[in-house]
Formats: structure tokens, C-alpha cells, sequence
């Protein structure tokens, strides 16, 4: 028997025998199952201006801080940080907001003790607030014994940083490079002129006992700004390119809100935007809202792109271990990153991931619940599970659109699962050849990937008698012409029917003494 050969191309094949060629696989189509949230909300510091991705929660205490400036009960200045507390959560997005006024903490070291010599390098806070005035440093000698180069340490709540070979001397500076360009990082350095700082001394201008000098202090023959977190106005969430704007810019967000701040303007501002792939979460003011006045403001709104929750959730502080509410859509938002998009939030499947949660506001009445989805409001309420467990679940979960197609949330997101994963592949046949073994490549490898989605009982509906998924794929002469095609426009059709949810069901029950089985 002749060896299999291998070939590249079928001008190889000759004598009789077994041939294989590889063929380079087609493009996957694929979906983006695990949703990612995204935040707008005050932190105890942070940048301002810009979206951050959070990997871990440890990753967003080293950035935004925690409960408060110094964690130890005093009134809650993190609101995102209070979002994220109890819950499950992959990576996230946090955009920080900050009062106009805010001010960045600062003090401008000099080259002689005393306040004598010149002005020779101001250390900042990373950002702006008055958490930098909890900041403290101290210049000492370098590592490397060049006494033109110096060590800066900085203390923030008894954890001690240290930057190593710092010079500004002369015409140098490679402060930039020591200092690195991490946001986690607590300050920015900024050379004034070429020279050193003089080493910190105990107890001398400022310092304490050993050595250090809060930045923002206020000593004679010094410059120092002290930090300051203004206050803040709705105007610091909606005002263009703000929070709101940065985080609905931010691509590969799903599921977004601003958390500590729920009031008309916020939400005016939500409902104005024309997002893409995105659903915002909003919610009444506070939770003493009447229902009757959540439904009146919810039919302020009419899009699929955000979804109105109520009945805010109690939890426990887990620093003082007070009961506190949370917007009700916050524990939604964990859902939905830790689930399918064809999930309902409120399949008690996902009772575990509200175990954070010990009540609601209000305790809805079968008449509140009625009222609440007709409506168009989602909700969350108190009920037991099928094990008879105690849970705070969602009762249903809508956007703010009454079409049929746009009523359900998850249908929301099931449908973008879709036209993400199709949209994706598209994009991997930009400016090739519009020939028609491409087209047929890219339908074959899309009505594939639905084919899967439909034999897994995902997704895509199949008919009830053939079997078959309920789905058609054309990009051929039906849906193009040729002179569309010529000037370099290629339609592709899709139309799907996707699986629903069971949302009422009824149980007709004749039970009785003097109901009978019939055996047939």
C-alpha cells in the first residue's frame, strides 16, 4: 500500500493513493456570552475623564479607593464601590465623576530646609479630591548614593510606597519614568527646576516624627494646594463628554448605569442617547417612591435600550454592617455579566447570586406586581424558590419599549448575542473580493453557528413539526443588485426567530372527589 501523501495543491495528485490537503478553517462565529457592566458614579479618588477597566475588585480598590477615604465607617463617598459590594462581577468599567471644582491635593518640595532655596519639584495627587490630603511624603537619600539623586516616599493610610533614583538635577528628569504612568498610582511628579529636594527631617517644617509631610499642608515658606472635592452637580454626570457620554463611548460594554445619583436629569440624559449594543439601567430617585409614581415616569420613556427597575434592595454595609438600599438594578447587572444572554435575570436558577441581598423596600402585593409590568416597569421582589428558600429575585425584567419584539430584556439581549456575533464575522470580510464563493463561505459559516445555537435549545426557535431551526441566511441576487455591488455595498438578510420565555403559565386543575382517571 502506497503512504499517504500531502499536498498543497490538487496539481500534486498523480498515481492512485490517498491525498490530503489542509484547508484553512472558515472564519468561527462567535457571541459574546459573558456581558461586561459599566459604571458612572463618584469614588473616593481616581481619574476623572475617562473610562477605567476594573480586572478584579482588588484592581478597582487600588484605582478608586473604597467606602471612604480611609474605610472606617464614615459616610459612604464610593458609590461605585458600594455597587459592587456582595456581588459576583468579571472585568467592569468604571467612569469616575467629580464636582468642577474639585481640587488636587499638592505641596512644592524646595532645595534648603526652611523654606529657603528655590522651588524645585511639586508632588500632586494622581487626581483630584480631598483624599489627597491623607497623602504624605518624605524625600531621603538614593539607593544608588549619587547625592544628586534622592528616594520619595509616600504613606497613605499606614501602607508605604517607595520610588527609588529620582533625579531632577540639572537638565535631567526621569520622574516620568520612576513614577510610571499606572492610574493606581497615588501621585504625579512635576519638575520645577533643576536642583534636589532637600531631605525630610523629623519634626522639621511640617513633618512628623518621621519625617513625612501631608501633601496640602500649610507651611510658612511653602507652596501647597490642598485638596478638595467640591460639589457635585448633575451637571458633572450629563454634560457632554462627562460620565455618562464616556461610558456609553466605551466599546464592549453591555449593561451600564450610574449608581448613587437616579434623579429626572440623569435619566433625561440616559434617554437621549443613542447607544449601540448597550442597555442603561435607571430607577426611581430613591426607594420611598410610590409605584404609581415609578409607572407615571417610566412612560416618560420608550426605548429598548434601557430598562426601569424598582423596589431598591437592602444589604449590609460590610464595613459597619448597617442595612443600606442599593439601586434595585445593580444585583440585575451582576446577573447578567455572570449569565447567558438568553437568561432571565429572574430564573430562579440564579437565585445564588442575590444571597447578598436580605430585603426589599417594599413588599410588592399581587396587584403592585400587576400594576408594575403592565406598566412596562421591571422589578424586584421577596418570594421563595422551589426549595422553599427565601430569595430577593427579579419578578420580571423589561425594557422600556411595549413592541412585542422589544418588551423582554433578555430578548433584548438575545437578539444583540446574535447580530454581535454575525456583525463580528461580517467585519472579517471588509474589502475582500465580493465573489461568490466568499458569500457563500461567510452564509455557510453563520447558519452554522444558529444551527448550533438552535440543536442546544438555545436561541433559535425550531419548527415545531419539521424539526428544522427557524432561520434564513441570504446574501445572493435576491437582496443585492448588481450596481449596489459595484459601488462596494453588500447586503446580508437574516430573519430569525428567536426562543421565548415562559412569562404566564397557567395550570388548569380539576381536583376533587369526584374527578376521575380514565386508564385508556
Amino acid at each position: 500500500m502506497p503512504q499517504i501523501r500531502y499536498i498543497t495543491s490538487e496539481s500534486q495528485i498523480g498515481a492512485p493513493g490517498v491525498y490530503v490537503r489542509e484547508l484553512a478553517p472558515a472564519t468561527p462565529t462567535r457571541g459574546q456570552r459573558r456581558r461586561v457592566a459599566g459604571f458612572v458614579g463618584q469614588c473616593v479618588r481616581g481619574p476623572v475623564g475617562v473610562a477605567v477597566k476594573c480586572t478584579s475588585y482588588q484592581r478597582f480598590l487600588d484605582v478608586f479607593g473604597g467606602r471612604d477615604r480611609n474605610s472606617n465607617g464614615g459616610m459612604i463617598l464610593g458609590h461605585v464601590w458600594k455597587a459592587l459590594q456582595g456581588k459576583a462581577w468579571g472585568q467592569f468599567y468604571v467612569a469616575r465623576v467629580a464636582a468642577a471644582a474639585a481640587v488636587a491635593a499638592s505641596y512644592t518640595a524646595r532645595s534648603a530646609a526652611g523654606g529657603g532655596g528655590a522651588n524645585v519639584l511639586t508632588i500632586t495627587a494622581s487626581s483630584v479630591g480631598a483624599w489627597g490630603n491623607d497623602v504624605f511624603w518624605r524625600v531621603f537619600a538614593a539607593t544608588n548614593g549619587d547625592a544628586n539623586y534622592f528616594n520619595l516616599s509616600i504613606k497613605m493610610y499606614g501602607k508605604v510606597y517607595l520610588f527609588e533614583n529620582i533625579t531632577i538635577n540639572g537638565t535631567l528628569d526621569n520622574t516620568n519614568q520612576v513614577i510610571g504612568g499606572d492610574v493606581a498610582t497615588l501621585i504625579k511628579l512635576t519638575k520645577v527646576a533643576g536642583g534636589r529636594p532637600v531631605n525630610s527631617a523629623a519634626n522639621t517644617d511640617g513633618a512628623d516624627a518621621n519625617g513625612y509631610i501631608a501633601l496640602g499642608a500649610t507651611n510658612a515658606g511653602y507652596t501647597s494646594v490642598a485638596g478638595a472635592d467640591g460639589a457635585i452637580a448633575d451637571t458633572d454626570y450629563t454634560a457632554a463628554g462627562k460620565g455618562i457620554e464616556i461610558i456609553n463611548n466605551t466599546r464592549g460594554i453591555h449593561a451600564c448605569a450610574v449608581v448613587g445619583r437616579s434623579n429626572t436629569a440623569i435619566k433625561t440624559k440616559i434617554g437621549s442617547l443613542t447607544t449601540n449594543q448597550k442597555v442603561w439601567f435607571v430607577c426611581p430617585d430613591d426607594q420611598t417612591t410610590a409605584v404609581a409614581t415609578a409607572v407615571t415616569e417610566r412612560a416618560t420613556f420608550s426605548t429598548d435600550k434601557m430598562s426601569y427597575w424598582f423596589n431598591h434592595v437592602l444589604f449590609l454595609d460590610s464595613i459597619t454592617q448597617e442595612q443600606i438600599y442599593e439601586e434595585p438594578f445593580v444585583g440585575v447587572m451582576s446577573v447578567i455579566t455572570q449569565t447567558d444572554p438568553d437568561v432571565h435575570p429572574g430564573d430562579f436558577d440564579n437565585a445564588s447570586l442575590w444571597n447578598y441581598a436580605i430585603g426589599v423596600y417594599n413588599e410588592l402585593s399581587d396587584s403592585d406586581r400587576d400594576a408594575l409590568d403592565a406598566g412596562g416597569v421591571s422589578f424586584m421582589f421577596h418570594d421563595l424558590d422551589g426549595a422553599g428558600n427565601d430569595v430577593i429575585i427579579a419578578g420580571n425584567a423589561l425594557t422600556c419599549d411595549f413592541a412585542v419584539n422589544n418588551r423582554d430584556l433578555d430578548g433584548r439581549y438575545m437578539k444583540d448575542f446574535i447580530l454581535d456575533a454575525i456583525a463580528n464575522r461580517l467585519r472579517n470580510d471588509q474589502f475582500k473580493g465580493n465573489s461568490r464563493e466568499n458569500r457563500a463561505a461567510r452564509a455557510a459559516s453563520i447558519s452554522g453557528f444558529l444551527t448550533g445555537l438552535a440543536r442546544q435549545g438555545r436561541y433559535v426557535q425550531v419548527d415545531e413539526d419539521s424539526g428544522k431551526p427557524l432561520f434564513s441566511y441570504k446574501n445572493d441576487s435576491s437582496v443585492n443588485s448588481t450596481t449596489d455591488q459595484a459601488n462596494g455595498l453588500q447586503r446580508e438578510k437574516l430573519v430569525c426567530t428567536l426562543i421565548p420565555k415562559n412569562k404566564q403559565i397557567e395550570l388548569m386543575a380539576v381536583v376533587g372527589v369526584d374527578a376521575s382517571v380514565i386508564e385508556a
